[in-house]
């Protein structure tokens, strides 16, 4: 595969969560890796929280190990006509962001990251609840990674 390649990768159907924390791979977003690529990812996950503490966590989740990690996650808050940067991170290893909005409806978590990949295999996006509801915490159909070759 070139330089400069990029895979897009975009979410078919909605992905609802209930009661649960525990991270799952969102279908069809997953990206094959080689040993020593460097690949920057950039996505774009709008997602809707309701419940009595609604939130969500990502996690950007390779299958091997990796050389190195920086990861820059946004959360917006899109329920007022102004909309509101949440919650942000800056991470320089492989972890899930997350974070309890409490705040019912629609949100948007946004991801850079630059990825050096030690061990072929995969990446996914893996979206979960930040705190255990009965509502449900939803990944909404159309969320998007565009991921581009580097080296």
């Amino acid at each position: 595969m070139g330089l400069g390649i990029k895979n897009y990768f975009a979410l078919a159907a909605s992905m609802s969560v209930t009661s649960s924390t525990a991270l799952a791979t969102a279908t069809g977003m997953v990206l094959t890796v080689a040993t020593g690529q460097t690949w920057n990812i950039r996505g774009f996950f709008p997602f809707s929280v309701a419940g009595t503490a609604p939130g969500a966590k990502f996690a950007l989740t390779p299958s091997g190990a990796l050389t190195s990690y920086v990861a820059s996650w946004l959360m917006w808050d899109l329920t007022t006509a102004t909309k509101v940067l949440f919650s942000g991170d800056t991470q320089v290893a492989q972890a899930a962001f997350g974070a309890t909005l409490n705040v019912t409806g629609d949100h948007l978590q946004e991801v850079n990251a630059t990825i050096v990949f030690a061990a072929a295999g995969t990446l996914s996006l893996q979206f979960a609840q930040n705190v255990s509801d009965a509502a449900a915490s939803v990944l909404i159909a159309g969320s998007f990674m565009e991921c581009t070759l580097v080296s």
